[in-house]
């Protein structure tokens, strides 16, 4: 069964992160570069009519690109990510998409903590993995990024595909 998703996604920090989330990520096995999940799930492309599309646009018009860095490292039970800074953009990416698809009720039980993972289920050397990042950092400073798109993927086939790219600030469109 095909699922969606909209990232956000982060072509800045491959060179830094791409050969860690290939050995550690099951998600980068399965082409999706490096990325944060902004809404997960989303509507798969077959689900989405006209009516959606504009919920969708409405959600994204007052939202323009945005600079964050990927400043440090954390980890959740099983995950290694970079944070973003300011999270807030993020924060508020997902607010105004869940706001417009998400039930409140699945809102409230599921925190959004914006993040770009790069070893997951307990992959890997864990503590090897957070010393090759740190290091990264220490000796090459934050990842500067630019956000001015999401993409809405989905992976029926068992890899992610593109189904579309949504600009921000301009109500999605391409």
């Amino acid at each position: 069964m095909a699922t969606a998703a909209l990232f956000a996604l982060v072509p800045e920090a491959e060179a830094r992160v791409a050969h860690l989330r290939e050995r550690f990520d099951p998600a980068a096995r399965r082409g999706l570069g490096a990325h944060i999940t902004i809404l997960y799930p989303f509507a798969a492309p077959e689900a989405v009519g006209v009516e959606s599309l504009q919920r969708l646009a409405a959600a994204l018009a007052g939202i323009g690109p945005f600079r964050f860095a990927l400043t440090r490292l954390a980890r959740f039970p099983g995950t290694i990510y970079l944070a973003p800074k300011p999270a807030s953009r993020f924060i508020r990416l997902h607010a105004s998409l869940a706001g417009a698809f998400v039930d409140a009720d699945a809102q409230a039980r599921t925190p959004f903590v914006p993040h770009l993972s790069v070893a997951r289920d307990g992959q890997g050397d864990a503590d090897g993995v957070e010393a090759e990042l740190l290091a990264q950092l220490r000796l090459h400073g934050p990842i500067e990024c630019l956000c001015r798109e999401l993409a809405w993927m989905e992976n029926g086939s068992g890899l992610w595909r593109m189904i579309r790219t949504l600009q921000l600030g301009r109500g999605g469109a391409p």
